[in-house]
């Protein structure tokens, strides 16, 4: 249960098959979700649809990866 003026409450799902479920019920009752592990721009665009506050880019394992994250962050 999320109390009365928790303004400043954001709760933080991963994301995953589960996590964008819960996203979808959570922003339905106007709860602030910060989605982490977005490693591509679907999974950003998936979470924003389903009601996502804030994304949170997994920047520095992409960069491990050798993949371009900075990249991904100027798409989303």
């Amino acid at each position: 249960m999320i109390l009365p003026n928790g303004d400043s409450i954001v709760v933080k799902i991963p994301m995953t098959m589960k996590g964008l479920k819960a996203v979808n019920v959570l922003s339905k009752e106007h709860i602030k979700i910060n989605v982490t592990l977005i490693f591509m721009l679907s999974q950003g665009l998936m979470v924003t649809k389903a009601g996502a506050t804030f994304i949170s880019p997994f920047v520095e394992r992409l960069g491990d990866i050798g993949t371009d994250d900075y990249h991904l962050i100027s798409d989303l």
